[in-house]
Formats: structure tokens, C-alpha cells, sequence
């Protein structure tokens, strides 16, 4: 059968659609590139060509979930018609939504993929953090009282953290939530903080963490 050619772009994708595929059926630790490759009905060198490992197949994989349940949270939180509170709330409450209807919401919620599901909730709260904080700086620079400091934003980059660990899995903060603000335990100093400091981030003239 004649070798079927296809544009790099789309011969990636196809691999990374494949793999997830296969991590859903049998698991991440029980998929190997072999696997991958056979499904595909290619050589296995064709998926180390794209990717040189299994495990940065993956962590490309969950980078593109992490955009598409993200998406679109970020009009809402760019939306400067509305007080920042209000941004914060809707943007949670959308990625929270579109997360627990995602194609692989059930793979990255089993019981077994507790240290992945953990890595999903870091990358979702890494990948707001710096839209969160440029809309804080800019709420504080209009006039927006920031005498709440960082406080009600927890909640929401919280929930959206918390997106990834709803469902049937048992989670260690699960039931420390409270939408009143309080954090599930160890999420926000282990993450969000954690970012926030290293990279020095600035709101209303002020370094993190807003003494």
C-alpha cells in the first residue's frame, strides 16, 4: 500500500488525537508509542519524529485541553465593561462548565491519574495567572478598590483549578471548598502563589504578595 503523505500539522495532531484516544481506553502507564503507532497503521519512528517521548506527546496533549477548556473564560475576564469581581465569578463558572463537558473530562478524573489530574489543575491555574493578573493590575490603575488584595480572585482561579478535580475522583481539598473564599487546602500557596512570586507580579503598583 502506497505511503500516505500528510502536512506536518496535521499528521501531529492526528497523533496527539490518537494518543488520547488510546490513554482514555487503557490508560496512560498501559499506551505505549508502539500502541500509538499501530493504531495510526504507521511506523513507530513516524511518532518519535513529532514527539521524542511518550511523556512529551502528553504534556502537549494536556497543554491543548488546558487551551480549549480555558478558551472561553478569557473574553470574559479581558471584558473591562464589567467590575472584575463580576469577571472573575463568570470566568470560573465557564471553564468549570466547559471542562466537565470536555472530551476527556472522564480520563483526567479517574481515581489512577490522581498525579495527572493534579498537573492538569497547575497548568489550568498557570495558564490564567498572567490574564488574571494583567486585568487586577488594570482594575486597580481605573480606580477598582483593591483593598481585597488578592482574596476574591482566589476563589475563582480556585475553581477553575477545582474544574480538574470534580467528578468521581476523591480529592485531598475537595471538601475544604467554600465558595465564601475560602481555599481547598495547599492549592493557592502551592500554585498560583508560588507563580505569582517568581515572576514578580505587579497589581495596582504593588509586588506580590499585596502587603
Amino acid at each position: 500500500m502506497a505511503r500516505i503523505s500528510k502536512p506536518p500539522e496535521v499528521r501531529r495532531q492526528e497523533i496527539l488525537d490518537t494518543a488520547m484516544e488510546l490513554f482514555a481506553e487503557k490508560g496512560y502507564e498501559d499506551t505505549s508509542m508502539a500502541d500509538i503507532a499501530r493504531r495510526m497503521g504507521v511506523v513507530q519512528g513516524l511518532c518519535y519524529r513529532y514527539f521524542d517521548s511518550k511523556r512529551v506527546l502528553f504534556r502537549e496533549a494536556m497543554e491543548q485541553y488546558v487551551r480549549e477548556c480555558c478558551a472561553a473564560g478569557l473574553p470574559i475576564i479581558h471584558d473591562r465593561s464589567r467590575t472584575i469581581r463580576q469577571r472573575l465569578d463568570d470566568m470560573a463558572a465557564l471553564t468549570l462548565e466547559t471542562e466537565q463537558n470536555a472530551r476527556y473530562h472522564a480520563f483526567y478524573h479517574r481515581p489512577e491519574n490522581q498525579s495527572i489530574h493534579e498537573e492538569l489543575n497547575w497548568r489550568i491555574c498557570a495558564y490564567l495567572t498572567p490574564h488574571v493578573a494583567e486585568e487586577l493590575e488594570d482594575a486597580c490603575q481605573r480606580g477598582e478598590s483593591c483593598a481585597w488584595s488578592i482574596r476574591p480572585w482566589r476563589p475563582a482561579i480556585c475553581s477553575t483549578g477545582r474544574s480538574a478535580c470534580w467528578g468521581n475522583m476523591r480529592c485531598p481539598w475537595r471538601s475544604g471548598w467554600r465558595s465564601s473564599g475560602a481555599m481547598p487546602a495547599g492549592f493557592w500557596s502551592r500554585n498560583t502563589e508560588q507563580r505569582l512570586r517568581s515572576a514578580g507580579t505587579r497589581v495596582g503598583g504593588k509586588k506580590f504578595p499585596f502587603e
